[in-house]
């Protein structure tokens, strides 16, 4: 095997490792963020819902609810590009 291919099959190895790392992470990261929303929710006496359909009551619940949100749109991102690498893993080939 030539230079080029090792270092290709190499690089395949480690892709693959790394989307599944994602994965595991994508997933802990989802879990901790639902936590979080909840306990802050509990804390401020709030309804559990979407934090998207979620009044607020002053600017500091506004201002969390909106990083929330885009922290919250950041993961589905990754999740869709999770998913669209693992389905197209063939394409690195």
């Amino acid at each position: 095997m030539n230079k080029k291919n090792e270092k290709k099959e190499k690089n395949l190895k480690e892709y693959h490792k790394q989307l599944s790392d994602l994965e595991d992470n994508y997933t802990e990261t989802f879990y901790n963020l639902r936590k979080l929303h909840n306990v802050w929710c509990d804390l401020h006496g709030l309804e559990q819902m979407s934090a998207d359909e979620m009044k607020a009551e002053n600017e500091h619940q506004d201002r969390w609810l909106a990083r929330f949100s885009l922290a919250w749109e950041g993961m589905e991102d990754i999740g869709n590009l999770h998913h669209y690498a693992y389905n197209n893993a063939g394409e690195e080939l």
